[in-house]
């Protein structure tokens, strides 16, 4: 499962996102794309994607088994709907859940039913994108898949903080 590298973020992100200039230009590409393949190995999905959002927009940065797709509507999307209060979030079977059943995620013509996302925030908290996976199975992750999704959100995360860094340094 090999990710698909990304080019260019398109102008309408960079205007509408105070924390666009994070992901810009980013020379972490390879690395985004590791972390995208490892997630959908671990947690043993078809589908993994590193996603920057903001009010209106959903930018996919990296992507394992999904169309080439940079950008989408915020509107309806899994990680538009990410709780507030949670680092993690999942939905095991969106039909069986009355709030998702509607969804329209489809991978490879079939409708996805299970869905797991980690928060990717900034130091302070703000939520910037998710680390997600997802699947055409209902099923829940184990434990351990469970903390390797948090815990590459987290290195997302550090990363993006390391970059800055770089980039105030250099």
């Amino acid at each position: 499962m090999a990710a698909v590298k990304q080019k260019n973020i398109p102008d309408e992100l960079v205007k509408h996102s105070r924390y666009s200039k994070l992901v810009v230009d980013s020379q972490f590409e390879a690395f985004f794309d590791s972390v995208t393949d490892l997630t959908s190995r671990i947690c043993e999905a078809p589908v993994s994607l590193i996603t920057f959002v903001n009010e209106e927009t959903v930018w996919v940065q990296s992507q394992v088994g999904f169309p080439f797709v940079q950008m989408l509507h915020n509107k309806g999307r899994f990680c538009g709907i990410f709780p507030r209060e949670a680092d993690y979030f999942e939905i095991s079977d969106t039909d069986a859940d009355k709030i998702h059943e509607s969804h329209a995620f489809y991978i490879r013509g079939e409708k996805a039913k299970f869905y797991a996302g980690a928060k990717i925030k900034l130091p302070l908290g703000e939520l910037i994108g998710v680390l997600s996976v997802f699947d055409v199975t209902p099923r829940t992750l184990n434990p351990t898949q469970h903390d390797y999704l948090l815990g590459m959100a987290h290195i997302i995360e550090k990363s993006l903080v390391t970059k800055n860094f770089i980039n105030r340094v250099i």
